[in-house]
């Protein structure tokens, strides 16, 4: 039985090593933290700028905590260009919880950012009034 590489590891190398991005890569942590009560936060016309990720970073995790129950709302993450580029819909957390959100296997299995990139959170609602919402995009990086 033939083995088969994937994509991340090099067909031009005889040692098929995967770049950093993919391969035993170190994990950065990219957090924003909003206070709902603060002018401008709660609306949905307003864009949360949750992470501004640097070029040659590989976005693979997404995790949404709040002090308020945000269960009912769904949310996106992405960019202003393509809001649902990495996250779907997916329900925020309840009060005092964690969410983690699925990244697309698309947005996943692609390379490595070419340019710096603001990602940003979509609400489907308003956000109450209220409360403490943390968001943390994590990335591989070179």
């Amino acid at each position: 039985m033939a083995k088969i590489y994937g994509s991340a590891f090099s067909a031009t190398d005889a040692k098929k090593l995967a770049p950093g991005t993919v391969h035993d890569a170190g994990s950065r942590r990219f957090r924003n933290t909003f206070q709902l009560g603060d002018a401008g936060v709660g609306g949905t016309t307003n864009t949360p700028i949750v992470a501004r990720v640097r070029e040659g970073s590989a976005v693979h995790a997404f995790e949404l905590s709040s002090s308020a129950n945000l269960s009912g709302i769904n949310f996106t993450l992405g960019t202003v260009t393509e809001p649902a580029k990495y996250c779907a819909a997916f329900a925020g957390p309840v009060a005092g919880g964690t969410v983690r959100a699925p990244i697309k296997p698309e947005a996943l299995a692609a390379d490595s950012l070419a340019l710096p990139e603001e990602i940003i959170l979509t609400p489907s609602a308003n956000l109450p009034g209220a409360g403490v919402l943390v968001g943390s995009v994590f990335a591989s990086k070179r």
